[in-house]
C-alpha cells in the first residue's frame, strides 16, 4: 500500500464508531452499491489528477510530447487524443508544439486514411 492509502485507512479506523452506526442503518445491498459509485468516482479523480499532472509537466518542458503520450496510455499515432485531452484540461501548450502537433495529427490522419483505403481496394 502507498502511504496515502495507509493514511485513508487510518482515517477510517479512527471513524469506526460512526462507520458501524451508518453500516447499521443502511441496507446491505444499497450500501454496497453506494460504495461502488463512490468507488467508480474516487478511481475517475485519480484518472483525472494523473492526466492534468502528466499534461502539465509535458506543458512546463519536464517531459516530450512522447513520453507524456506514453504515459497516458497513447500511441503516437493517437496525437488528435493528446490534442483533445491538452484543449479539454486547458493545459498551456509549450511554446510551437501546438502547430507542430496539429500537422502532425493531420500528417498521421491521413496517412492512415489512404492506408485503409489500400486496403479497402485490396478486399474488393
Amino acid at each position: 500500500m502507498e502511504k496515502e492509502d495507509i493514511a485513508v485507512v487510518q482515517r477510517l479506523m479512527e471513524r469506526q464508531e460512526w462507520i458501524e452506526e451508518v453500516l447499521r442503518r443502511i441496507p446491505p445491498d444499497v450500501f454496497a452499491e453506494e460504495s461502488k459509485l463512490l468507488m467508480s468516482a474516487i478511481d475517475e479523480g485519480h484518472k483525472i489528477i494523473k492526466t492534468r499532472d502528466i499534461l502539465t509537466k509535458y506543458s512546463s518542458g519536464g517531459l516530450k510530447r512522447s513520453e507524456a503520450m506514453r504515459r497516458l496510455g497513447l500511441d503516437l499515432v493517437e496525437l488528435d487524443k493528446f490534442i483533445e485531452l491538452m484543449e479539454r484540461y486547458e493545459i498551456p501548450w509549450p511554446v510551437l508544439d501546438r502547430e507542430r502537433a496539429e500537422k502532425e495529427a493531420d500528417t498521421v490522419a491521413a496517412t492512415t486514411k489512404d492506408a485503409r483505403d489500400e486496403e479497402e481496394e485490396k478486399s474488393e
